[in-house]
């Protein structure tokens, strides 16, 4: 089943969750992108930065692109990327990637132990 990523408004407790609950998607668990990206309020950027802390759910395709591709490819692209549950275990997982010619190089500070994390509604 495809792995989907999310670091925002469909994370859980926030305001587009429910998106995920209708999808009937199967939370994996909490993970880090392997590699360094960028944050900067609801965009994520390819930027050498900081780990972005995201939560894993698995999802069926139908359901992404039922439940999540319509408020997400307006401003992003899906694209597969690496992300490292808490166990250690490396997952590839479509995530949601801000258009580039968005980046205004203005990011978001990392927290105190060296992530992102988005912390809004």
């Amino acid at each position: 089943m495809p792995k989907l990523a999310v670091f925002g408004t469909l994370k859980q407790n926030k305001c587009n969750n429910w998106r995920m609950e209708e999808g009937k998607a199967k939370f994996v668990g909490n993970a880090l992108t392997k590699n360094k990206m960028a944050l900067s309020g609801l965009a994520l950027f390819e930027a050498e930065v900081a780990q972005v802390r995201v939560e894993l759910y698995e999802m069926e395709e139908e359901q992404i692109k039922k439940m999540v591709d319509p408020i997400e490819l307006h401003a992003y692209t899906r694209e597969v990327r690496t992300v490292v549950t808490e166990d250690g275990v490396e997952h590839e997982a479509n995530m949601y990637i801000t258009f580039p010619q968005y980046d205004n190089k203005r990011y978001d500070t990392p927290r105190e132990d060296g992530y992102f994390e988005y912390r809004g509604w």
